[in-house]
């Protein structure tokens, strides 16, 4: 799975936490691909040697709730995303690697 830092620091803002990376459960942390709502399901995401198809948009679970009880409800579409490993599987991704967004394709 992947989030966004974006939403991970408005989140800690909110609600005064100061939840960290991976406490969300992801793999991966993203920076600058703003909150990954607006990526389609099918998309191919590049992040160092690896590509990563998109399957769903990560839906919040009750787990959230040890952070604070509005949490899941307010990170709902902001989650995050799901996704598969596409090409590259065996290759490593490193801390700073780019992540480039193919949309998706038809047919």
């Amino acid at each position: 799975s992947l989030v966004a830092q974006e939403v991970i620091n408005e989140m800690n803002q909110e609600f005064g936490l100061s939840l960290q990376p991976g406490d969300l459960g992801e793999n991966i942390m993203t920076v600058g691909l703003g909150d990954l709502s607006d990526i389609p399901d099918g998309s191919i995401l590049s992040v160092g040697p690896v590509d990563l198809k998109v399957i769903e948009q990560n839906v919040p679970c009750k787990n959230l709730l040890i952070y604070h009880r509005l949490l899941p409800k307010k990170i709902r579409g902001r989650r995050g995303i799901l996704a598969i490993v596409h090409d590259g599987a065996g290759s490593v991704i490193g801390a700073g690697d780019l992540i480039i967004h193919q949309p998706k394709t038809k047919g």
